[in-house]
């Protein structure tokens, strides 16, 4: 028998977690000339772009978004595409941004394009951290963080109806 979903979050709710995540991630860049939001595709890219939407209102940096893309079923080896050279932006800071981080896995082979170049700062920020770490990496910035079971799904709906589901 499988149960209903349980909504975590609602779309106000989501809002106000992006507003402040664009506070702690503002924080964060106080030496740093720029801030590149790298959102993880298909929905760390649309959080990074609703981050620097706050962002662009916050602070008075330059505030660049970026996608990623990797296959979050088997990142292990797969190829890692970014729509922008990292090198090309000296004393930034870069967020790498998931909509959930679970084991860490997609997360710790997202960071790998970053290893090769010299940067000022890299955070990473999630609007759901789990917290079932199986992998060296954690979020900087973390709208909910929550406990679940190992069988527990978290969903993520951003697009035309936000909100955050855990069956």
């Amino acid at each position: 028998m499988e149960s209903a979903a349980t909504q975590l979050l609602s779309s106000e709710q989501i809002r106000w977690k992006i507003r402040r995540m664009a506070w702690e991630i503002a924080e964060s860049a106080t030496s740093a000339d720029e801030i590149v939001l790298v959102g993880i595709v298909p929905r760390g890219d649309v959080l990074a772009a609703r981050l620097a939407e706050d962002l662009r209102s916050t602070v008075v940096k330059k505030v660049r978004v970026g996608r990623l893309t990797i296959d979050k079923e088997k990142p292990v080896g797969a190829s890692i595409t970014l729509d922008f050279e990292p090198s090309q932006h000296r004393n930034a800071l870069f967020v790498v941004v998931d909509d959930v981080l679970n084991t860490g896995k997609t997360l710790l082979h997202a960071l790998k394009p970053f290893l090769e170049v010299e940067l000022h700062k890299l955070i990473t920020a999630v609007l759901v951290d789990r917290d079932h770490k199986a992998y060296p990496v954690r979020a900087d910035v973390a709208g909910l963080v929550l406990s679940t079971t190992l069988r527990d799904h978290v969903k993520v709906e951003l697009g035309d109806r936000d909100a955050v589901w855990l069956s």
